[in-house]
């Protein structure tokens, strides 16, 4: 039987956090996206926004290379600023979704 040690089980959590986390951003931002075409363009929008079943296949396309890509340049950053500067971005986004939302 496969045994998940206890450090793995961890990372399978953190993995399954940022990839909510990602489908929340992801979601954000194409409901931003439709918002500039709709203000640019005057298209009438998507009735109920973009639907789960198009963000998700976007969520797992997207997801591996971005955390290759964080992998790959996590000796030039710091990890501490990238926290910080998450936890600041996300009430933004939250607000701007909040916003668009309404209108």
């Amino acid at each position: 039987m496969l045994r998940v040690e206890k450090e793995e089980s961890y990372i399978l959590a953190l993995h399954g956090i940022a990839i909510s986390c990602f489908y929340i951003l992801l979601s954000i931002l194409l409901r931003l996206a439709e918002w500039f075409a709709m203000t640019i363009t005057g298209w009438g929008g998507l009735a109920e926004g973009f639907p789960w079943w198009i963000i998700l296949p976007l969520t797992v396309t997207l997801y591996p290379p971005v955390f290759i890509y964080y992998r790959e340049n996590l000796d030039q950053v710091n990890p501490k600023d990238d926290l910080i500067t998450a936890l600041l971005l996300i009430p933004l986004l939250l607000i701007g979704y909040v916003v668009l939302s309404i209108l």
